[in-house]
């Protein structure tokens, strides 16, 4: 039962993506809808800290006499969370998980081999290096089949894919070369986020809380964003547009990274790293093909073929694989 709720608490990522993709058309740019994610988690997570540890102090001992890399975890998690709204208009809900799930993949390989921000070293077995390119090739497996489908409707000889829906407002499209730059800029993603994942898991360490360190990720990362926004002297049309109604849940993105992270607190001490990282490899894969299966936050509708859906359990057996063995 605690795997089952694990993979459902993976769904919080590209929900949280997919509603401040939405956002982003309310306030006008990434960086905004990013700052008012950021807010809205930041209350969210300090007020579950005040419930739950009645406390948010998270100046020690410790964390003084800490390398000062320990408390720029929210800035790599504004990159992550900005990052990931034009990678959703441009390649849809699926291509935008996948890739940075790959990156994670990579990076956590490094990571452990090496033992940085203080990890434990596991050594990169052949087994655990054949696990990664199985998730490699099933990203690829992926990517292959979604171009596979003509621009101007119509399916493919011998292809399972069905012909793109009509764009949902507000959706972009590229091609070609940046559409690659863009994959390519999904698994950097997944690299910050391996890399905000180890800064914050040693910052919880120091803290004897994954919550406090969460709290300081968000935190931090607001405060990055807010300077951002200043400094490019960004306007943030919280009214949105005349006439134009937009739904309440917009502002939710916050809430979903919040549970997110609480989820994943729980379920490490319950199920263990491996286990959970699993879990909600699984979780963020299913709600991605949810989200362009049935055109969830707005997003444009894709079907779901035979190709991709063989790819994307390549993609979730070769992250097993890297975790569990």
């Amino acid at each position: 039962m605690s795997f089952i709720i694990a993979i459902l608490m993976g769904f919080a990522l590209p929900a949280q993506t997919g509603v401040n993709t939405r956002l982003r058309q309310r306030v006008g740019n990434p960086i905004g809808a990013a700052l008012i994610s950021f807010t809205v988690g930041t209350l969210f997570l300090a007020a579950a800290s005040l419930v739950i540890e009645r406390d948010l102090s998270v100046i020690t001992s410790e964390t003084l006499g800490a390398p000062f890399w320990i408390w720029i975890g929210g800035c790599l998690g504004a990159v992550v969370v900005t990052g990931n709204i034009p990678l959703m208009s441009a390649l849809g809900s699926v291509q935008t998980s996948i890739f940075p799930i790959a990156g994670q993949i990579a990076m956590g390989l490094v990571i452990d081999h090496y033992g940085l921000f203080g990890t434990s070293r596991i050594p990169a077995s052949p087994i655990r290096i054949a696990g990664a390119v199985l998730a490699f090739a099933g990203l690829l497996t992926v990517t292959l089949s979604r171009n596979s489908r003509p621009s101007g409707g119509g399916t493919a000889p011998g292809s399972s894919e069905m012909p793109p829906a009509p764009s949902a407002p507000g959706t972009s499209h590229a091609s070609g070369g940046k559409l690659w730059l863009l994959r390519l800029a999904g698994i950097g993603i997944g690299v910050t986020s391996a890399c905000q994942a180890a800064i914050n898991g040693r910052l919880g360490t120091l803290l004897d809380s994954s919550l406090k360190s969460s709290l300081v990720s968000f935190t931090v990362g607001a405060i990055t964003l807010l300077i951002i926004n200043i400094l490019m002297r960004n306007r943030i049309n919280i009214k949105g547009e005349p006439g134009r109604k937009d739904p309440w849940w917009i502002w939710t993105g916050g809430v979903f990274g919040g549970l997110g992270v609480l989820g994943t607190v729980y379920f490490v001490k319950v199920l263990g790293v491996g286990l959970t990282v699993l879990a909600t490899t699984g979780g963020v894969t299913c709600a991605s093909v949810l989200i362009d299966r049935f055109g969830f936050f707005g997003a444009e509708k894709k079907e779901i073929g035979v190709r991709t859906a063989v790819g994307l359990v390549m993609l979730i057996a070769g992250a097993a694989v890297v975790k569990l063995l």
